[in-house]
């Protein structure tokens, strides 16, 4: 890590100690509806994700709130996504991503500048 932080050649961002910039912000929610859509694609609803007994399909809302949300609570210990710095961004992602992607073979990559770049909403 240098002075700017470190580099995700994954995503494009460098993730540092400042807060998140309005660009991230957009990123984790694009990501989030992302992932609902992949989620819901390989036919894992909410209760074959996360052990309901109801059937749901996931959403932007209850990825954040379901998966997101939880995992950044039990890491870092803060509620509000306004909160995380751009490195605590890019902690909670990779747990995430790294869960689903051993239990559940999905992966999404978090969006950069070159997913706005091919058509996407960033």
């Amino acid at each position: 890590m240098n002075a700017k932080g470190s580099f995700c050649p994954e995503c494009g961002f460098w993730f540092g100690r400042g807060t998140r910039s309005d660009q991230q912000n957009k990123a984790m929610h694009l990501y989030f509806t992302m992932l609902a859509q992949v989620l819901n694609d390989a036919g894992l609803d909410v209760r074959k994700t996360m052990k309901q007994d109801f059937e749901l399909p996931w959403t932007e809302a209850l990825v954040k709130e379901l998966l997101w949300r939880p995992v950044q609570m039990a890491m870092l210990n803060k509620k509000s996504t306004t909160n995380l710095n751009k490195m605590e961004i890019s902690d909670v992602y990779e747990t995430i991503n790294r869960h689903l992607s051993q239990t559940h073979g999905v992966h999404v990559a978090f969006p950069s500048d070159h997913h706005a770049q091919a058509g996407g909403n960033l």
